[in-house]
């Protein structure tokens, strides 16, 4: 099947996105960037968000993942290259990443960071899952 964006990119369209996507570079063929998000649960979103954006419009990266960081490369194999269905990922990648990516000063509230939960929110002891300083035995059975 063929459709508009899995036309192959000239080399000046590719150098003006390039320009327009910060962090963007080619690697061996390939749109590639790596993000670095404030933790697992962040990255993991992340990746969450693209791959449904990636299945609606049936084009799907290369991607990996090591604890906060993603590294992605593009490329329309059908098509041998970089095409405008790259690009469009890219943006939308972009746009997901903003809302992943850490804040330069995050918003706290009570059991969150950057819109996480904190780690110490959860007691692992006994393998309660109750908030912190929770009275775990209120919550036990009694038998």
């Amino acid at each position: 099947m063929f459709t508009f964006g899995a036309i192959l990119l000239e080399q000046s369209d590719l150098d003006q996105a390039l320009m327009e996507l910060p962090g963007w570079t080619l690697e061996a063929g390939k749109l590639h960037r790596e993000y670095a998000f404030s933790d697992f649960v962040a990255a993991f979103g992340f990746m969450t968000g693209t791959a449904l954006i990636a299945q609606g419009i049936c084009h799907h990266p290369e991607w990996s993942n090591h604890f906060n960081t993603v590294r992605i490369d593009l490329v329309t194999n059908d098509s041998g290259g970089i095409t405008w269905l790259d690009l469009r990922m890219a943006q939308a990648m972009e746009e997901l990443a903003a809302r992943w990516l850490p804040d330069e000063s995050p918003a706290e509230s009570p059991g969150r960071s950057n819109g996480f939960i904190k780690r110490d929110f959860f007691q692992d002891r006994r393998g309660s899952l109750l908030p912190a300083g929770s009275d775990a035995s209120a919550a036990t059975p009694q038998g």
